[in-house]
């Protein structure tokens, strides 16, 4: 069996060969950058899906607003909305917790250390906020027992501006009903420090919950960025080596393969391309966690006020 580098488009009879450890090597360093790059992609998710929420609260005020004439029917479908997209947000925060350990596992094994430190640090997420604990019990509350909630209230907030002209800041809060919550399994050490907090707003305990996410992807990109820049270093070589022995002169199809010894038959191969590490590096960037989502804001108010012309 040889091992070797070589283009799996039609007409091309390059080959560059390379060490059965090298094979491995690269291999392995594609599965890892691919693991990686899928538990990017699976954050991604989670924060589209909390944006798309935090965009239908921001539309159902500007909506109170414009229209008026609140009405049960209307105001029903949009608690409906709030619902789908609390569930949609909750069940993709499910599935990258539960996949991630997967993952994890996956590649460095079911007891490595890697995998114990994230454990850690949800742990430690769930020990130190409030908001991870409500959002987590909420959850399980969702699953088993009922939609998250009932209600919303529409709140204005008047005031003067700078140039003392009165203003009005409409938004909606959607609200925990705890009496409804306590009637359930929802989680009753978790429901008394609401209580005490006096705390059942959702959207704030959501945006709480998602920074503690969002520190929680930056510990477990701190946990395999060495082993990442690795694979993504010998995933580099792989094109470099293959142009450097051949005379091919492009690297569309490229591939790392087990050949026959004496004919060019590839038994296994497996495709190499940069463009893997380009999105993994471009969901890092885009995904940045810089702004605290409990105290960072958008708003429609204008920065500057215009008065009519007497």
């Amino acid at each position: 069996m040889r091992f070797g580098i070589a283009r799996l488009v039609l007409g091309s009879s390059d080959f560059a060969e390379i060490s059965e450890e090298d094979y491995a090597r690269y291999c392995k360093a594609k599965l890892g950058v691919i693991a990686v790059l899928q538990i990017e992609e699976k954050m991604d998710i989670v924060l589209k899906n909390h944006m798309e929420l935090e965009e239908s609260l921001l539309e159902i005020a500007l909506k109170d607003t414009m229209f008026g004439a609140f009405n049960w029917h209307r105001g029903r479908e949009q608690v409906q909305e709030i619902n789908r997209r609390v569930i949609n947000l909750l069940s993709s925060v499910r599935l990258y917790r539960d996949q991630v350990c997967h993952d994890l596992s996956q590649i460095y094994g079911k007891d490595s250390p890697e995998r114990d430190s994230f454990v850690r640090l949800t742990n430690d997420a769930y020990d130190s906020v409030l908001g991870y604990r409500a959002i987590e019990a909420l959850r399980n509350y969702v699953q088993h027992r009922g939609l998250p909630i009932d209600t919303y209230n529409p709140i204005t907030h008047r005031q003067e501006n700078s140039e003392g002209l009165r203003i009005a800041r409409r938004s909606i809060a959607p609200k925990l009903d705890f009496d409804e919550l306590s009637k359930h399994k929802f989680k009753k050490s978790v429901l008394q420090e609401l209580k005490s907090a006096k705390n059942d707003d959702l959207k704030t305990l959501l945006r709480s919950y998602i920074d503690a996410l969002g520190s929680i992807h930056i510990g477990l990109r701190k946990i395999v960025a060495e082993d990442v820049g690795q694979w993504e270093t010998a995933l580099e070589e792989v094109p470099t080596r293959f142009l450097d022995v051949t005379e091919a002169n492009a690297t569309i199809g490229l591939a790392v393969v087990k050949a026959d010894d004496k004919r060019l038959i590839y038994h296994d191969s497996e495709q190499i391309f940069g463009s893997m590490a380009e999105r993994l590096r471009w969901l890092e960037r885009k995904n940045a966690f810089y702004v605290s989502l409990e105290s960072t804001f958008v708003t429609g108010e204008p920065t500057v006020s215009v008065r009519n012309a007497g």
